[in-house]
């Protein structure tokens, strides 16, 4: 998301969820065009919101990703991080892992780091 149509001018004038005739450009959610269209429609501050509430989802599996990357190139020690964050990286592991067997775990086979 967003998929926009524009105006003749090159505003935007509709999002869509999914691509349409009427709106078959994809447009980053976070792009100042789609900010901009979003503030001005009615109830603004909360789309912001909620767009911003999305993009964390995403900014949170870049920081899980960065995380794995960087254990598995020996830059930090996954032991080096605060207890907290260990745990939720490993819940997040266990449920990512749950979904699909698919990708580099944290844990070993006996789930030790």
């Amino acid at each position: 998301m967003p998929y926009v149509s524009r105006d003749r001018d090159g505003n935007i004038e509709s999002l869509c969820a999914e691509a349409s005739a009427i709106a078959s450009e994809y447009v980053s959610a976070h792009h100042l065009a789609v900010l901009d269209f979003i503030e001005g429609c009615s109830g603004g501050d909360q789309a912001v919101k909620l767009t911003l509430q999305d993009s964390d989802a995403g900014v949170a599996r870049i920081t899980e990703d960065l995380v794995h990357l960087l254990v598995q190139k020996n830059v930090i020690l996954f032991t080096d991080l605060p207890d907290v964050v260990q745990t939720k990286l490993i819940t997040r592991d266990k449920l990512r892992s749950q979904l699909s067997s698919s990708g580099p775990s944290l844990l070993s086979e006996d789930e030790t780091i």
